[in-house]
């Protein structure tokens, strides 16, 4: 079941020969941003693939298991969760009082549902004030730009006129700055730096419980679908590659969906 429902779709047909740790290691990021999995989830999808290749060096097929090189998620008990609007402005509030430089980027992750990559990526050539959208064109690994792992990651996301504002002072402030959230030298900020030196500190003090940077991207969604957005819209958005994928993640949100759909059902036509 886990061969055909996520191996296969995501390898495709590449040849187990030549897989590279790299291609090992966005396996996992894509079940870390697309599934609803806990990291001991996770952690048995790529032992299962490391099995397969096994198999494959004991017929002689492959001489080494690039799966061995790549270390298991450290154990994580805790779910994705998704914010509510109460936990949202406590974690703004805080943000503008323990570090109002990092604001700008928190405010567009909650706007957005970018992931971490992409907004350290994000560059001002991508933002299109005029038609109010951000395209996500890079992504970035271990302080380097990378292309998305898949063709539904480019995408267009809308700029809403709070995060526009946000966006204009922040371009203001970077001046003729190539990123549009630079670390302090101007260049390209580390991902752990971020979750670790500015989101954790600002997640301390607004007292809310622990949260994940990636709780974030799960907040954004949650939120366009409680307030009536389709699932086809809110999959664009957030750059899934099915529909499927998007319902799998939210579908405790989407019941109240088709009970409005009912009583609409039950109001088109009046028994004669």
């Amino acid at each position: 079941r886990i061969v055909n429902k996520e191996i296969i779709p995501y390898l495709k047909n590449a040849k187990l020969a030549k897989l590279s740790k790299i291609d090992v290691e966005n396996f996992i990021c894509y079940l870390i941003d697309t599934k609803n999995l806990s990291t001991a989830t996770i952690n048995k999808y790529k032992t299962l693939l490391g099995s397969i290749i096994e198999r494959e060096i004991e017929n002689g097929a492959i001489f080494q298991n690039v799966v061995n090189k790549v270390k298991n998620l450290k154990n994580n008990s805790k779910q994705a969760r998704a914010l509510t609007k109460e936990e949202i402005e406590k974690l703004l509030n805080s943000c503008k009082l323990v570090n109002p430089y990092f604001y700008p980027m928190l405010f567009t992750a909650l706007n957005t549902g970018m992931r971490r990559g992409e907004l350290i990526a994000l560059m001002w050539n991508n933002v299109d004030f005029d038609k109010n959208l951000i395209y996500v064109i890079y992504s970035s690994y271990k302080g380097k730009l990378v292309t998305p792992k898949s063709k539904t990651s480019y995408r267009g996301i809308r700029i809403s006129k709070a995060l526009k504002k946000v966006l204009i002072e922040q371009k203001l402030k970077t001046g003729n700055g190539e990123f549009v959230f630079p670390n302090s030298k101007g260049g390209i900020f580390i991902g752990d730096n971020v979750s670790k030196r500015l989101f954790a500190p600002v997640v301390k003090a607004c007292n809310i419980g622990h949260i994940k940077f990636h709780d974030l991207r799960h907040t954004f969604g949650s939120q366009l679908l409680e307030n009536g957005a389709t699932q086809k819209y809110v999959q664009t958005q957030m750059g899934h590659s099915s529909s499927r994928i998007t319902l799998d993640i939210y579908n405790h949100l989407l019941p109240d969906s088709y009970q409005k759909a009912d009583e609409i059902m039950d109001n088109l036509y009046l028994a004669s």
